[in-house]
């Protein structure tokens, strides 16, 4: 039996998908778990630059683009996620430097 019909396509790596974030919500209902969240992903951020700011100075130079990419994907995973819906259900959670208003 031959392969007439069908065609090989390449093998697809995951991704996350694309994420519409104006409409995903996160069901956090208590202001304290809002405010606990904003205030855990602020400091995990500040954290990960940090700790790649030290690997950056102490990693071979055609590491150092790599480092910083992993990094700021994840940094942008987290506002994705994490931030930005809880910034739509709260917006009182949205620091200043952010804020429109």
């Amino acid at each position: 039996m031959g392969s007439e019909g069908h065609t090989q396509s390449a093998p697809q790596t995951a991704r996350a998908p694309d994420v519409d974030i104006a409409a995903q919500q996160l069901p956090l209902d208590t202001a304290a778990h809002a405010a606990r969240l904003v205030q855990l992903c602020n400091r995990f951020t500040a954290d990960l630059f940090d700790w790649m700011d030290v690997a950056v100075a102490d990693e071979p130079a055609a590491h150092r683009v790599a480092i910083k990419i992993a990094v700021s994907d994840v940094a942008m995973a987290l506002a994705d996620r994490l931030l930005y819906p809880t910034y739509l259900q709260r917006p009182q959670l949205i620091p200043a430097e952010l804020s429109s208003r």
